[in-house]
């Protein structure tokens, strides 16, 4: 583990193959924590980072020997309340605002009140706010102000910049109000790449905050090449249909493609507002033969509709570490993406994929794609390298870094009280 102090007040931890059993030392000595995670989006809702990677958290947190709950928004019509991944799940009603808002976003006015109940009642060790911009997250931190208990805010987004001008600005409203409140009194802040940890710097300015880079990971067990190579060629675009994921630059890409390269076809996995827009847009482009839209599939799903897949696309305006390219990788799937947020960070241009300019062009795109299209020794070398990188994103060096800030930071940290 890589410590760096700045200016005496601010640690940067980054995460590295030495830290794998880093939280083991707390587990040894007999400590307990009650943690209670608040996140706009968990099982059954799919189609983004969150609900890949928390599930995976939270049950790893609890045969630690943790206790774990977690408050999440019923997005789906499912059980108010239910035992998974270890954990108790309490989901409270919702208004989804994507339609309106074009980007992904609810609102509960019952949330504040329900955080605040369990807050007294499950009387947490520390609360993990997941997300600056989740309305969760602001619940937790308006629910501690009452009792003291520390939070722990997670940022999986950085600079909002390149959102389109209507979403920007309420990105830019929500961030520098209600973001930098939960920040600033955070007792300590992770992000899932630097580039979210430098992004909260700007928005905590001189305020001693701890951070720590603990990125996402992957099973790279279940994320594996397939046995045999697909022959044929398929482009996918994995994530959520609206604005900012950018799936519409892919479609209007696609004829380009075709003119040179018939054979191939194209996959776009999840949900969304933009959905209808895109297949008639596909229409009208006369490429409803190459494309099929397969809608949400769970998390359990996804190995096996990558390994379907030879080449993904993920030129989004905003991210933190998209979960999809680290899944993509193990898989051994180049992927195109925009340079944005810790992409970078993960993504090495001609030698894991392939990095485009923040807003690119459809011809960006598709020459991107007819490239690797049309060179399949460097589409496969690309891959093979990609799974190769995967290797110092797994879970497992990535949990016990998790566990020890949340102990850390916790009532334990403090008090080394342990159940």
């Amino acid at each position: 583990m890589d410590v760096r102090h700045e200016a005496g007040v601010r640690q940067t931890y980054k995460l590295d193959t030495g830290a794998a059993h880093v939280g083991r030392e707390y587990a040894r000595t007999g400590v307990r924590m009650r943690i209670l995670l608040t996140t706009d989006y968990y099982p059954p809702h799919y189609g983004g980072g969150a609900e890949a990677t928390l599930p995976v958290v939270v049950h790893s947190l609890a045969q630690l020997g943790h206790s774990v709950e977690v408050i999440t928004l019923n997005t789906r019509n499912a059980k108010p309340v239910e035992e998974r991944d270890g954990a108790v799940v309490h989901r409270v009603p919702t208004w989804p605002l994507e339609r309106i808002l074009g980007l992904q976003f609810s609102f509960s006015p019952s949330l504040p009140l329900f955080v605040s109940r369990r807050v007294r009642q499950f009387r947490p060790d520390i609360i993990w706010a997941h997300n600056h911009f989740f309305t969760t997250s602001l619940a937790g931190h308006w629910a501690s102000l009452g009792c003291g208990t520390p939070v722990l805010t997670d940022l999986s987004v950085a600079d909002v910049g390149n959102l389109p001008r209507r979403q920007r600005m309420f990105a830019l409203g929500w961030e520098k109000t209600l973001s930098r409140w939960m920040l600033r009194r955070s007792v300590a802040l992770t992000g899932v790449s630097q580039a979210c940890i430098d992004h909260a710097k700007k928005l905590i300015g001189r305020k001693p905050v701890p951070v720590f880079v603990v990125p996402n990971g992957v099973n790279r067990s279940k994320f594996r090449p397939p046995n045999s190579p697909n022959q044929s060629v398929t482009v996918g675009f994995v994530g959520r249909l609206i604005q900012n994921k950018g799936p519409q630059r892919l479609v209007d890409a696609i004829p380009k493609v075709l003119a040179s390269h018939p054979s191939v076809r194209f996959v776009f996995i999840g949900d969304g507002p933009l959905k209808a827009t895109l297949q008639s847009r596909v229409k009208v482009l006369g490429a409803s033969h190459a494309v099929e839209f397969k809608g949400s599939i769970t998390h359990e799903k996804m190995p096996d509709a990558l390994r379907t897949l030879n080449i993904v696309v993920r030129p989004s305006d905003t991210e933190g570490l998209p979960v999809i390219l680290l899944e993509s990788m193990a898989t051994g799937i180049p992927v195109i993406a925009t340079d944005v947020g810790g992409t970078r960070e993960v993504l090495q241009h001609e030698v894991t994929g392939i990095l485009l300019a923040p807003n690119p062009a459809p011809h960006d795109i598709s020459h991107a794609v007819n490239s690797l299209v049309g060179d399949r020794e460097r589409l496969d070398r690309l891959g093979r390298t990609a799974r190769k990188a995967s290797e110092r994103v797994d879970w497992r060096h990535c949990i016990g870094l998790r566990e020890e800030v949340l102990l850390r930071f916790g009532k334990v940290g403090t008090n080394g009280r342990s159940h």
